[in-house]
Formats: C-alpha cells, structure tokens, sequence
C-alpha cells in the first residue's frame, strides 16, 4: 500500500511517459499518496495527520538529496547511449543506481508505513486486508476467460508498448527477439496465472499475519523484513530475474538503430531536466505552509 506510494518518487521523478506529466504529477504527490492510501482504508484524523507528516519529511528529503542524483545518472546514462556503450558493464551500473535508490526510499518510507499501520485498529484492518483482496480479484477476473497464448500475447504487446515509449518503434528483428524472450518466461512458468495467485495469496496472507503483530514489539523490522525478504530461496529468485533483465536490455541495446539511439538519448535528457527543475522547487505541503 504505503510502499507503492513511495515508489511513486522514483518512477515519477524519471520514468514516467511525459516531461510535463512529470512535473505536475510530482507536484501533486500529496494528493495522489492520500487518494492512493484513500483506496483502501479510511483513516481517522490522527492517523491522517501522522501520513501527511511522514510523507511530507519523505518527499522534502527525496527532493533535496535524490532527484539531482537522477538527474546525473541520467545524463550519463544518456552520454552513454549517445556514444554506442550500453554494454553489460554499463547496464549493471545502472541497473545498481536504480536499486540503490529503490532501496534508500525504502529505508525512509518503511517507518513511516510501520507507524502508520500499527496505528490501526481491528475494523481498519479488515477494511485494507478486503481492499487489498477485492483489488486482487478484479486484476485476475479481468483476464480469467483469456487462453494462455492470449495472455501471453497481451504481455508481450504490453511489454514492446513500454520499450517502445524510450527508443521508439522496435525493428522487426527486435520484436522477434522480444517474442522469444517472453516465450521463454512463460515456458519457465513466470506468466501462469495458477503460480500469480498462489503467489499473491501467500503475500496476503503473510500480509495479514504481519498486521496481527502491529502492537507487539519489533513491528517495524517486520515490515522491513516482508518487503525486502531475506532469505535465499527469495534471494536467489531475484538474482536469477535480475541477470535475465540485464542480458535481455544488453542485448537490445546492441542492435539500437541510429534514431532508437537518438529517440532513447531525448527521453533520458528530458527526464534529467524534469529532474533539476523539480528539485530546484520548494515542497509546499498544508503542514509545511505559515
């Protein structure tokens, strides 16, 4: 919940589709966290006041300290680019930037989720548990009548729409290997929708088992500890998934044409400016103004 809230300064700040969506999605993060956790659970006064504190110290300090850090990583990303050397070094590299800034927004926002939800009581946590659960079953419902090459189909188009959004349409080549490289996800069973919902079902209910412990001591390192998991079997997972993401775009980048180059080099320079621009403003939040 609070988390894919957080999340939103680092998509927001140099992923999103638009430069001037950008920045006025930005501005208008404190609205969109409120109708976000809104979605899901009705907070009383007290508790209303305890998120916009929180989220008003993390979007400060995410404006002060991480936007002109993006800024650079994208510009040199995109000297990169323009030089033809996106090769694996360089996609680790950046692959490590995005991670490292994934996890320092955790590591601020992660306590203010923990404060946030101990604070609720019985009838609250009902009330998110059947959101988050209701939210669930309508995603699942939406593609229950599709045949597995339809999902498939859907996910490829889905995924090609999003590369396509930074370095234009893909060449046929490219798409052929798009093709196969999903096809390979599916046939390793990462598609199939009986292991997505037994796999959110176990996030559910550990969910609900982490919220039963909300008034007992160490709660925050609970928390942290469901949405960084630490142990192997979760660990390795995530390598595995890593390394096929990297070999996948280091691929790609190797066959970028001279307009995909220059289409991809715009992208990442306007994002970086969307970026100085944002942190050169102040954060002006109810709690924040005289």
């Amino acid at each position: 919940m609070i988390w894919r809230c957080a999340a939103l300064l680092l998509s927001l700040a140099s992923l999103s589709a638009c430069s001037i969506g950008t920045r006025l999605t930005y501005q208008n993060l404190d609205t969109l966290v409120r109708v976000e956790v809104g979605s899901y659970v009705d907070l009383d006064p007290t508790q209303d006041a305890l998120l916009e504190r929180d989220f008003d110290q993390l979007w400060r300090w995410h404006r002060r300290d991480e936007l002109p850090a993006y800024a650079l990583a994208l510009r040199r990303t995109a000297d990169l680019a323009e030089q033809g050397v996106l090769d694996r070094p360089a996609i680790d590299a950046i692959a490590q930037t995005i991670r490292a800034a994934v996890e320092r927004i955790a590591e601020r926002a992660l306590p203010g989720l923990a404060s946030l939800l101990a604070s609720l009581d019985e009838a609250q946590v009902g009330e998110l548990l059947e959101s988050q659960q209701n939210e669930l079953d309508e995603e699942l419902e939406s593609f229950e009548d599709e045949t597995a090459a339809e999902s498939l189909q859907r996910l490829t188009d889905e995924f090609e729409e999003r590369i396509e959004n930074w370095i234009g349409k893909l060449t046929p080549a490219q798409r052929v290997y798009l093709t196969r490289r999903m096809a390979e996800a599916d046939a390793r069973g990462e598609f199939a929708d009986a292991r997505l919902k037994a796999e959110a079902d176990i996030d559910q209910r550990a969910f609900a088992a982490l919220l039963a412990t909300r008034k007992q001591a160490g709660f925050a390192a609970r928390v942290q500890a469901l949405a960084f998991p630490q142990d192997a079997v979760s660990e390795t997972e995530r390598s595995h998934r890593r390394e096929r993401g990297r070999t996948f775009f280091t691929a790609l980048a190797a066959t970028f044409t001279a307009r995909q180059r220059s289409h991809f080099v715009k992208r990442l320079r306007n994002y970086a400016d969307d970026a100085s621009a944002l942190a050169a403003k102040a954060v002006v939040t109810p709690l924040s103004t005289p």
